[in-house]
Formats: C-alpha cells, structure tokens, sequence
C-alpha cells in the first residue's frame, strides 16, 4: 500500500489551516459589519468622478511612459522586465492551496460586510417567496408561501436557508445568516473556476480566473435572499463537470454531469435549458475533432440521459402555470422583442465584467476550437459556446415575456462569467490566437452594444446603474472612457501581469460602487427593532397579518406617503420576522408586496373570514387603527426605529379572542396616518 507523499499531505495540512483562519476571519466579519460598512462606504463616497478619471488618467501615463521608456531602450526592456518579474513571483510562488481559501476567505469576508448596507428586502416579491419557503421549511418541514403549497419556485434553495430561520432567535438574525451563506457559496465559486481554467491555462492566469469570479459587481447579488449566490456555485462545478466529460468521456463524468443538471433545475427554472446546451457542446467536441459518429458513441449514455431531461424539462415548462418559459409554447413572442433583450443583456454582461473580457471572447473560443487544439481546450470552447448562447436565449425569452417586468435581467445572464474569464485568461496566454481583426470586430460590436443599453438603465442593480451612481454629468462618461481606454491597454499588452492587476481593480471597483450605490432607508444595524413580532409572540406561537387597505387617497400628498409606508411596513414585518406564517388583506391588496395574499371578509359580527370560515389564528398583526377583540401584546411605529420611513406607518399585534373579529361601534374610518398623528 504506497504512502501519500510529504508535498500531497503538506498542501492538504496548508489547505485546512487556510480555511479554519479564513473560516474565523468570515466570523469576524459577521460579528462586526455593521460598523466595518461605514468606514468602506465613506471611501466609496469620496471615489467622486472627477477623482476617478484623474485616477484612471494617471495610471495610462504611467503605462504609456513605462512602454516608451522600453521601446526607447531606456533601462531595461519590456522583455527583461517581464522576466525578471516571472522570477521573482516563481519564486514567491503560492499554490491553489493556500490561494484558493485566501480568495474564499477575502471574498467571503468582503461581501459580508458590505451586505450590511441591504438591511431589507430589495427585490419584491421574490425575496418574500423565498424567505417564505425558508421559514415554512424550518417550522413546518413543507413548502408553503402564506400559507398556501409553493414547488414551482425552487426545491433546493429554501432547504439551504432554512437552517437560518430555525436556528436563529428571529427574522433579523436569520436574514444575516442567509446573507453570510450567501456570501460563502458565491465565494466558494472561486474554487470550480480555478479548475476549470486549468484546463486550458496555468496556476497563474487559473488564479486570475478565479479572482475576477468573485470579484465583480454580481458579489452583490449575495445580499439578497434569491438564488443566485447557489446557483452561480453549482452552474460552474457544472460547466467544470461538463467539460471533464467532454475531454474524458467516463461513465462516472456522464452521471455527475446529469446529476448536477437536476440539482441546477430544482434551483431555478432556467436550468430547463442546460440539456440542449451539453447535448449541443458534444457534438461541437466532434465536429472540432472532425469525428462526429465516433464522439457521438462515446457519449451515447450522456446523450441519452440528456434527451430525456430535455423532454422532461419541456413537459414541465408546458404546463407549468408559474414557469415565464411557458410563453414560448403559446407563441406569444416577439422575434425582435427577443432579439432586443438577448442585445442589452449582453450589453450589460460587457460592461459588468470589465469590456475587455468580452471582447477577447470571440477571438478565444476561435483559438480553442482549433483543429491543432487539446481534447482539455477543445471541451472547454465548446462549453463555453454552447452555455453562454443557451443562457442569453433563455433571458431573452424571460425578458420577452411579461415575466421579465421590462427589466434587464442581467442577474440571469452572470453564471457564465467564469466561461468567459477563462477564455479571457488563455487569450492572454497565447498571444498567437489573439486573431486582431476578428478582435478589432468584437470590440466594435460590444462598445455598440454597451452604448445602445437603455438610459435610464431598465433594473437598478446592473453595472450600467452602478456607473451611474458616480457624480452626473461627467460620471458615465468617465468611467466609459477609464474602461475602454483600461481594456485597450488589456488588448495591446505583452504580457498577463499587468492586464491581470488591472482588470481585478477595475472590477473590484464596479463592484464595491455597485453594492453601495443604493441608499436603504433604514441604516445598517437599525433593522433590529424590526424583529418586534418574533420578540413579542409567546414561545412556539407564529401570527398571521391582516393588511387593511385605506382605499384612494384623493390626491393626499400625506395620505398617500402614509398609505405607502403602512403597505412596506407589512412587507418588512413579515420578511424580517421567522414566525410570521401568513399575510391576508381586507378591502384591499398590500401593494408593495408584488406577491398575491389571501382575501378576507368581514362576517356577521364584524368576525374576519377566510374563504367563508372565521379566520384560523390566535395572533394576528393589523394596522394600530383598526381594533381586534381581544388582548393587545405589543405596537411598532415605524418612525420609532430612526428610520426615513416616517409617514405614519403603524402595526399592533393582538392575542385575539376567537373567532377573530374587529372590535367596532361603528363604520370603520381610518385617519390618514396609522400611528394617530394629523398631517401637517
């Protein structure tokens, strides 16, 4: 039985003592991010755009006046200097051991902490349906949205967060742990990334890859509790799986790689396209290698398995009511509606991931197509093709549709970003399939596309918002012209070193700016009051809310704000509470929720109805001007907590007598504010 050598058992022993510091460092930065966010914010702040474009100024002339000195022959010449640095980092060399949980650790910590400014749920009302399935997961073992059986959102995420909300003390707590996991599972992504980009490149430019995956505007995305931070995970180890597959075609490959497209389609919907695209990929493998028949009999198992997840997937987007994929089979899209935003999407990716890593793309996917290319290079440019076309279809058709809410949906589109990192990476690598006329054509076609997005940008959590955060008149401009004029010297550069440093800033910068740009109304650290209801209730009790609708407004500029703010406190109170089970309405829908909630009735004795019987709750929450029979347990004005939500918005929470009914003289009038104060 032959040992482990010392090097296998010494990078395993540094790998482990790596993760536990980095492991403690993520804790730290749990403990205290809502006074580490300040200090970044400020910095962020100062980055003005004027400051930035002298910035991005002076760096070119300090890379221009370094390229004329070499030319010139002045000192020592590019070629030398470029060595001389390949040695010194050969010999201060760190292997993925150490590297890789060094990014983890960093990223993780990172993202942590500027989370912090996201203290409330931003995209309505998908953060309510997941959050939702969570708590229903944790407390009742089932999948239920207010009370009513939800399965056709996702299966997998809402099991990996429920431990948050069955763990914590209450909904505020467990909205920082779900940002915590989130923020370690799109950290995580650094690790397939790094493999993956070693088939075509090495250690170095793999640890480039792996780098620009978790560092980039897309780490905001970790803050909300949707699946993106999971799915960005696993659709990589896929895309990683899928080309070992390609490159080795072994049974055990072909399994894992069907497996992870079940467990990438019980996430999101959007996996129903992946079979097309790895049944595409194989034949591109063959057509690459000029052997269709003999590549096609060695993935005779992948195929097969591959067809029959193709057609379940159509069976299922067929009849799926909730699926915006379903459109597709009722011919209710527009070829050039979905030409228009597969366009922007793109667009958008481009400028989110820094320009000059699109616009090599082509030029890349050419040199790893080609017939002299490995079997490794080979699976690898076939991947990448086949995912990237087959992922911006599928948000061009969800834009198309009504299910798209006239947004870009950039935040669907991102998953291949570490597919395009590494092609970045190996055209960095071999300047001989660099092809400067197809890339001179890409840049062309991208720059159009980046100025042809839509202003104002349609979805404020796009780079294209990002920018725009930076000080008008002169913020896009600057910071379109810092990029371009950034990626030509990508472009025209000898060698990776200086290209790898200043794409990670330039991105690292996009993204910071990005995850700060949006101002919450409520403070970092000032949610906590917000958890009123779990604080109030007894042990193991939960409660349901009773929105009243206030009716028109007639034009009440103060009436209007207050009735505005009543409707998102509800929305806060039943996202940032784990025991709240339920939200029903009267008169009237909450509005700000984006999401449909039960109806109820008033009955004989003023008794609340649920689809005709007395409504099934002991505690109910409602508006503080509207009385409940009953013992009164706590209220929350919202303007309490210091927050910028001061319109009058007020909740009470009753142990009610059954059946739940009003406690009313008379006719129900509300005044304007629910906490009782007179509009000035």
């Amino acid at each position: 039985m032959s040992r482990p050598n010392a090097a296998s058992c010494g990078s395993v022993i540094t790998a482990a003592v790596a993760t536990v510091l980095g492991a403690m460092l993520v804790v730290l930065a749990v403990q205290h991010r809502d006074g580490a966010v300040y200090p970044v914010r400020t910095r962020l702040e100062q980055l003005t755009a004027e400051r930035s474009l002298a910035l991005g100024v002076l760096g070119i002339l300090v890379v221009c006046a370094l390229i004329i000195r070499a030319y010139l022959g002045l000192g020592t010449t590019m070629a030398e200097r470029v060595a001389a640095t390949t040695r010194s980092a050969s010999r201060l060399r760190i292997g993925p051991a150490v590297a890789l949980p060094v990014i983890v650790t960093l990223s993780a910590s990172l993202w942590t902490v500027l989370a912090a400014e996201t203290t409330i749920p931003r995209v309505l009302g998908d953060e309510l349906i997941y959050s939702g399935l969570g708590k229903s997961l944790a407390q009742h073992g089932s999948y239920l949205v207010r009370g009513d059986p939800d399965t056709g959102h996702s299966l997998l995420y809402p099991l990996l967060i429920s431990p948050a909300y069955g763990l914590t003390r209450n909904g505020v707590d467990a909205h920082v742990a779900v940002q915590t996991l989130n923020a370690v599972l799109f950290s995580l992504t650094a690790v397939p990334a790094y493999f993956l980009a070693r088939r075509v490149v090495a250690h170095g430019l793999a640890t480039l890859v792996a780098v620009l995956t978790v560092m980039n505007p897309w780490g905001g995305f970790s803050a909300w509790v949707m699946t993106e931070s999971a799915f960005y995970l696993l659709f990589t180890i896929f895309a990683l799986a899928l080309v070992l597959a390609l490159e080795r075609p072994t049974t055990t490959c072909q399994l894992i790689v069907v497996g992870l497209i079940v467990a990438l389609a019980v996430i999101r919907t959007q996996a129903a396209v992946i079979p097309a695209a790895a049944i595409v990929a194989v034949l591109g493998v063959g057509l690459s290698r000029r052997a269709v028949k003999s590549t096609m009999r060695e993935q005779r198992l992948l195929l097969t398995l591959l067809g029959a997840l193709l057609a379940a997937g159509a069976l299922v987007l067929v009849v799926s009511s909730v699926s915006a994929y379903s459109a597709l089979f009722d011919g209710r899209i527009s070829p050039i509606s979905f030409a228009r935003w597969s366009a922007w999407n793109t667009g958008a990716f481009a400028l989110s991931s820094g320009i000059a890593a699109a616009v090599t793309l082509p030029a890349a996917l050419v040199g790893l197509l080609r017939r002299s290319a490995s079997a490794g290079e080979r699976a690898t440019g076939a991947a990448t093709v086949t995912l990237i076309v087959a992922m911006i279809a599928a948000v061009g058709l969800l834009s198309a549709t009504g299910f798209g809410l006239g947004y870009i949906q950039e935040r669907s589109v991102f998953y291949v970003a570490p597919l395009v990192f590494t092609c970045f990476a190996f055209w960095l690598r071999h300047p001989a399939v660099r092809r400067w006329r197809l890339t001179a054509i890409t840049a062309v076609v991208v720059l159009g596309l980046v100025v042809w997005l839509p202003s104002p940008p349609l979805g404020g959590w796009t780079a294209q918002a990002a920018l725009r955060s930076l000080d008008d008149p002169f913020g896009i401009p600057a910071a379109i012209v810092a990029l371009i004029v950034g990626s030509i010297i990508v472009l025209a550069a000898r060698s990776a070193i200086g290209p790898a440093v200043l794409t990670v800033v330039v991105l690292a910068t996009i993204a910071a700016v990005d995850q700060t740009s949006w101002n919450s109304p409520i403070a970092a650290g000032g949610s906590r009051p917000l958890a009123w209801i779990d604080a109030a209730l007894p042990s193991g009790a939960e409660a349901t809310i009773v929105h009243v609708d206030t009716g028109t407004t007639d034009g009440n500029a103060c009436a209007s704000a207050a009735k505005d703010d009543q409707q998102f406190f509800v929305v806060l109170s039943e996202f940032l509470n784990t025991r709240v089970n339920q939200t029903t309405y009267l008169y009237g829908p909450v509005g700000r929720d984006f999401l449909g909630a039960r109806e109820l009735e008033l009955g004989p004795k003023l008794t609340l109805l649920d689809r005709g019987k007395p409504l099934d709750a002991r505690y109910v929450v409602v508006d503080s001007r509207v009385p409940v029979k009953g013992r009164k347990l706590a209220r929350l004005d919202l303007e309490s907590i210091g927050s910028d939500l001061s319109n009058g918005a007020s909740l009470t929470l009753w142990d009610a007598s059954q059946p739940v009914s009003l406690d009313l003289q008379g006719p129900l009038r509300l005044t304007p504010r629910a906490d009782g104060r007179p509009c000035a």
